[in-house]
């Protein structure tokens, strides 16, 4: 009878909270484009020179995470403070990442629990794996095939691949692949959900203590897609309206619904909180015969979306903590000016108020 090895427990350093100087994410530069000088999600360096020359930011990189997995947000903010622009001098880090860390030392002990499992989820998104961790590649694979190829990736509201023969060398295209990894809704889902990523990173790499303030976040990774219409938006609540039994359930206004028409459809997962239901991220705007289609059958979203690739914008999209409101919507804000902006004091609650009617 074969005798199965043990795994040995991974050990875990004990962290101590650190106290963050104020305005500690203000100090990090924000980034303007994706990282390209860095080893692929799963990749390698193509030698040992490049290797050595980006070995502080991988030590860098690999000590956030730490910090990160283990619930220290102060720490890893700390970590990012202190080597905040790339080898050529660009920003480093994401600009929701730091804001995502920065509301978890904001909200300190009072972080709800759906925000930690919200926070659990990003960082599954954000977790670069290793070289023999073959999701992340398939995942990337799937996402292309779905949207019709790297070139034809819509990204931020244009080709991530121009035509000139500059932005279709190795590092455009390196580029481009940042830009699909980081910020494409199909490629997400499918990492996170679908080839069993979110599973994966509680079981063998969160901290136990981080995952046990989560709430049902086991559940939350075998939530199906589902399709939905936006029925009502309120400052404090969302109705929706699920395709396949019409029924009604309302959620609590995070800004998933921002960038939704009423009456529109959308894909996204119902998870489980307490106390009721909410979306686990930002939907995805799909015209209706595409919702309708995931209504029947869950497991045909990506293709009902690779067949309607071209009334679909997948790119753009940013994994929020306490909110899903897009920065470019903030902006909008600041900008409309149908009504006077208030003083300093009370501008955060207008602006809020304004994003989520």
């Amino acid at each position: 009878m074969p005798v199965s090895r043990r795994r040995k427990p991974r050990r875990r350093a004990q962290r101590q909270a650190r106290r963050p100087p104020e305005n500690l994410s203000q100090q990090l530069p924000q980034p303007a484009a994706p990282r390209s000088n860095l080893p692929a999600a799963g990749g390698v360096p193509a030698s040992s020179h490049e290797l050595e020359a980006i070995g502080p930011w991988l030590e860098t990189m690999i000590e956030v995470d730490a910090a990160e997995r283990a619930g220290d947000a102060a720490d890893a903010l700390r970590l990012m403070a202190a080597r905040p622009l790339d080898p050529d001098g660009r920003p480093f880090w994401r600009a929701c990442r730091i804001e995502r860390l920065a509301q978890v030392v904001m909200f300190g002990p009072d972080l709800p629990a759906w925000a930690v499992s919200r926070w659990l989820v990003a960082q599954t998104h954000d977790d670069l794996g290793t070289p023999r961790d073959r999701r992340r590649r398939r995942a990337e694979a799937i996402a292309v095939e779905a949207l019709g190829g790297l070139d034809a990736w819509s990204g931020w509201g244009q080709s991530p691949m121009s035509q000139s023969p500059m932005s279709r060398s190795s590092t455009g295209r390196q580029d481009a692949r940042c830009r699909l990894v980081d910020h494409d809704w199909v490629y997400r889902q499918v990492y996170t959900y679908e080839l069993g990523g979110l599973s994966r990173f509680l079981r063998g790499y969160a901290a136990p203590e981080l995952v046990a303030r989560a709430d049902h976040i086991h559940d939350w990774a075998r939530a199906p897609m589902c399709g939905l219409r936006l029925v009502e938006r309120h400052p404090g609540s969302t109705t929706w309206e699920r395709v396949d039994t019409r029924e009604r359930i309302v959620t609590a206004n995070f800004g998933s619904a921002a960038l939704v028409a009423h009456g529109q459809h959308a894909l996204g997962r119902l998870v489980p909180v307490e106390g009721g239901v909410m979306l686990e991220g930002t939907p995805l705007v799909v015209p209706e015969a595409v919702a309708e289609q995931v209504a029947t059958d869950p497991g045909s979203w990506i293709r009902a979306i690779a067949d309607a690739r071209h009334e679909i914008e997948t790119g753009g999209f940013e994994t929020g903590l306490a909110n899903d409101v897009r920065g470019s919507v903030w902006r909008l804000m600041l900008l409309d000016h149908s009504s006077p902006l208030p003083g300093s004091a009370e501008l955060d609650s207008h602006l809020a108020r304004r994003a989520l009617e």
